[in-house]
Parts: C-alpha cells; structure tokens; sequence
C-alpha cells in the first residue's frame, strides 16, 4: 500500500517541478521597498509645462532660432500683457531685448521659463512679464523648480 502512495507524491513532484520551470519570475520591488532594498530611486526628467520651455523640445521644432521656437511652442509668452507693456526679455540674468532672441539658437538654451506679472514683480522687481532664458553652461539665479 505504500507503494501507490510514494508513486503519487513522485508524480506530484515532478510535476511541480516542472511548471516552477516555466514560471515568470517574481516581479521586482518598487516604491521605498527596493531603495530600502538599495536601488538607485530614478529621478523623472523635467518636462515642460505652461511657463516652463526645455531646450530639447525648442531644439525639436526645427526653427533656427529661440524667438520662433517660442513663438511656435508658447506664443502667449510674448502676447500676454500688463498694464505697462509686453513681456519683457532676460538671458542669462541679463535684461536684453526680444530681439537678441532672434540671433540665439535654440540648441544653446537650456530651458525658458515665462513669469508672469506677479511672479515678476517678487522676482525682479518688475511690472511686466519676464521671459527667462538661460543657456547651457550658465547658473541660473532662479534653476528649474524640483519635482
């Protein structure tokens, strides 16, 4: 009587066995439980948003300058008005004119970023919107907001 008992234990081990074979494998911990676990958390890269223009996106419109990759992506940036004016131009944390937008590439330019009239007037002092360049290589005073 033994015998049939230890056959069927044989048979359901080697069955077993077999399907282990062609399981998929556990999925892996996310969240605090894998860099409590010690993997490297990925950071997401910024994107660009309503006042904010990275330089890869510009770069992708295929104009040959950053007035027209911003004319094209946010035109609003230079339309959007306050009571004395248009916006006004920053690059690299210097107030220049809209114009010297026309002769920077869009490949030099890190990220643009539009303060509006509020913004404006905590930042810089200034009642009038500021179009914010700041090119690759250069510190920016105000850097990308964190995510």
């Amino acid at each position: 009587m033994l015998r049939p008992q230890l056959l069927g234990l044989a048979v359901a081990a080697a069955l077993s066995a077999c399907a282990s074979s062609h399981a998929t494998p556990a999925p892996t911990p996310a969240g605090p439980e894998a860099i409590a676990a010690g993997a490297t958390p990925v950071k997401a890269a910024p994107r660009s948003t309503r006042d904010l223009l990275l330089g890869p996106d510009m770069v992708a419109t295929g104009v040959n300058s950053t007035y027209d990759a911003i004319n094209r992506l946010r035109p609003i940036f230079f339309t959007a008005r306050s009571t004395t004016g248009g916006a006004r131009v920053m690059i690299d944390d210097v107030m220049r004119s809209a114009d010297d937008l026309r002769i920077l590439p869009p490949a030099q330019v890190d990220f643009v970023r539009y303060f509006d009239v509020d913004d404006a007037m905590g930042r810089f002092g200034d009642s009038q919107p500021v179009i914010y360049v700041v090119t690759k290589g250069h510190t920016p005073r105000f850097p990308l907001p964190r995510r």
